[in-house]
């Protein structure tokens, strides 16, 4: 165990943020105030997740920007699908029309009536 990091103090942060297994995070604590030493495991877990927690508190910040979203829309959506549902069905890339995909949204044709 090393003792520069202070495990204890590293699980109560975790603790207090609702981050992590509880009872994990607890039977930790129990050892440091035994005098026990962690199990190797245990001190990858709360490194781990404490480094998740700060990340998380930069991103809260400001300090660090979050990962853009990746946005898909509809039309794209439906083209997807449309190519696997052609794939499936043939066993080969099938390129639809981008006018009949204009026409109605997926959802729409799934649940219309022919």
């Amino acid at each position: 165990m090393d003792s520069n990091i202070d495990y204890n103090t590293m699980a109560t942060d975790l603790l207090n943020a609702g981050m992590g297994d509880v009872g994990r995070l607890q039977f930790i604590q129990e050892c440091l105030q035994k005098k026990k030493s962690l199990y190797n495991t245990d001190e990858k877990y709360l490194t781990r997740k404490y480094q998740e927690f700060e990340d998380k508190l930069k991103i809260l910040s400001g300090s660090k920007k979050k990962k853009p979203n990746i946005t898909v829309t509809e039309n794209q959506l439906d083209k997807i699908v449309d190519e696997a549902l052609a794939k499936e069905k043939t066993g080969k890339k099938v390129m639809i029309p981008s006018s009949k995909l204009e026409e109605k949204s997926f959802l729409k044709r799934i649940f219309s009536r022919k």
